[in-house]
């Protein structure tokens, strides 16, 4: 939304506030000062009060929706913002924030953001009936005003304690939720592993899951304990208010019946909206508690657009130099000094756990090295440009998203392939094998039409024959489209037909062959 319509918004807001809660302070005057005292009759009287009530009716309901309308808006933009913030976010990050916690901002985060911003409007409104009832008790009284506010004011105090403990309460919730969600993502990642060990998933679901749920609903308990606290404490304060009021006003002679009688008629009309203010207010602690958790994953800052368009078409070599990456204290890499050259095949190989896929991330511009920096030809890659390096790469990764929607001038690719192309452009993974699954992913890396691909292991689910025409016949066909190809590979029959063959040993590279 821009500047010019919340500026809009935002003074219509301002405008029916002010014509709302004079509204209200017109109806009770009008109760307390005609209705109160009214004769057989007098039918002008209530033809005026239903007036003044539709007037009432259509202000609350442009004031309620004029604020929905901001709430809502601020709502689209959070939702595109905070998807934008993780697309932007680097790789290294997220997988250090971990999926559960992820998928827990997307449903729970924004979930209870969202339905903090739909009270608002109950909190604005009834908070502006609250002053406008105080002050109409203001100008009837000064005396019973002032008690009514110290009555209401100790009662506040306790309330203020009671909505600490929320708070604290729905921080733990929050935690709790990170746990259930991580219990959910076993459940469904872990499937296979549970149905053939049902010991495992016994122990599972009763030492992990069954204890996280216990306190979760403990948690739920004692939030619900406490709303019920606040709302019942204020509902007594209310009442309380009242008999203090009669009790002044006759008891010290401060009014006369009738007086006494539009005070507390006054007070009990401040009861609806000040329980519509307290029911909402737990929304709005949990949408704080949700902001905070989003704040403290340190997403990127959002930016609206994408730097799509941007590559280095027209380089000829790239530099690994004095590459070193170290994770969690330990030392993966160690001095990595690597070339490519336009147009060549690299194999890289080496025993599992050395390294070849923190490698192939980092060529890849996923991963920040620890130190050492990366040239394509004389221009280092920082964080200015690493979007354009980024944009230059199409990758298949050994754990890899298959995207199901396939442009239309993928026909040559699926015949090289070997893959029966779909009647539409949409294909079900789900009735693919492994196999093919990494095959639609390789024709997905190739219609980015990108002169880098990098692949982990790709060969590696494919049966015999075609495993033997991707390396003698479908890396030659790259090579004459000037496509270079970076592989981890452990195919050694088919090493030959790589260019040069980079071997991960000890945290170090060396030429495996030249």
């Amino acid at each position: 939304m821009n500047l010019k319509n919340k500026n809009l918004i935002l003074s219509a807001i301002t405008l029916l506030s002010v014509f709302y809660s004079a509204l209200n302070l017109a109806v009770l005057a009008f109760i307390n000062r005609y209705l109160l005292n009214i004769t057989s009759g007098e039918y002008g009287l209530i033809l005026y009060f239903i007036i003044l009530l539709l007037l009432f009716f259509i202000a609350s309901l442009a004031f309620r929706y004029t604020i929905s309308l901001a709430s809502q808006n601020y709502i689209y933009d959070m939702r595109l913002s905070i998807i934008k913030r993780i697309l932007d976010t680097d790789y290294h990050h997220t997988r250090q924030i971990g999926r559960a916690k992820l998928i827990a901002l997307l449903s729970s985060d924004i979930a209870s953001i969202t339905n903090g911003f739909v009270r608002i409007p109950e909190i604005l409104q009834g908070g502006l009936v609250a002053i406008v009832s105080f002050f109409y008790i203001l100008y009837l009284s000064p005396i019973l005003a002032f008690s009514v506010f110290i009555w209401l004011g100790f009662g506040a105090i306790l309330c203020l304690y009671f909505i600490k403990k929320l708070y604290n309460l729905f921080k733990q919730h929050r935690k709790n939720e990170d746990r259930l969600y991580k219990n959910y993502e076993t459940s469904i990642d872990a499937h296979k592993e549970f149905s053939l060990n049902l010991k495992r998933a016994a122990d599972f679901f009763n030492l992990k899951f069954r204890l996280n749920v216990q306190d979760m609903r403990k948690n739920m308990l004692s939030i619900d304990f406490y709303q019920s606290l606040v709302s019942n404490w204020v509902s007594m304060m209310t009442l309380g208010a009242v008999g203090l009021v009669i009790y002044l006003s006759l008891g010290f002679e401060l009014l006369d019946m009738a007086g006494a009688v539009t005070i507390s008629i006054t007070i009990l009309f401040l009861r609806a909206p000040l329980m519509m203010v307290l029911f909402a207010y737990p929304s709005i602690i949990k949408s704080k508690v949700a902001a905070q958790k989003i704040k403290s994953l340190e997403l990127a800052a959002y930016k609206e657009e994408f730097d799509t368009y941007k590559s280095f078409d027209n380089w000829q070599r790239i530099e690994l130099r004095n590459i070193s990456f170290s994770y969690e204290n330990k030392l993966i890499l160690d001095n990595i000094n690597m070339r490519l050259d336009r147009g060549e095949c690299l194999f890289l190989i080496g025993e599992n756990g050395s390294g070849k896929s923190t490698l192939f991330l980092i060529l890849a511009g996923l991963l920040k090295p620890s130190s050492g920096e990366i040239y394509i030809d004389d221009v280092k890659i920082d964080s200015s440009n690493i979007q354009i390096y980024k944009n230059t790469i199409s990758a298949v990764f050994s754990e890899f998203y298959l995207f199901s929607d396939i442009e239309n001038d993928a026909k040559k690719w699926f015949e090289l392939l070997e893959f029966r192309a779909p009647n539409d452009s949409q294909i079900d993974p789900q009735n693919l094998s492994q196999g093919q699954k990494k095959r639609l992913a390789l024709i997905n890396a190739l219609l980015e039409n990108r002169n880098i691909l990098l692949l982990d292991e790709w060969a590696a689910d494919q049966d015999p024959h075609f495993r033997a025409k991707f390396y003698t016949e479908i890396l030659k066909l790259f090579k004459q489209q000037k496509i270079t190809v970076f592989a981890i590979s452990h195919d050694d029959r088919y090493f030959k037909y790589a260019d040069r063959i980079y071997e991960l040993i000890d945290r170090k590279l060396i030429n495996y062959l030249s």
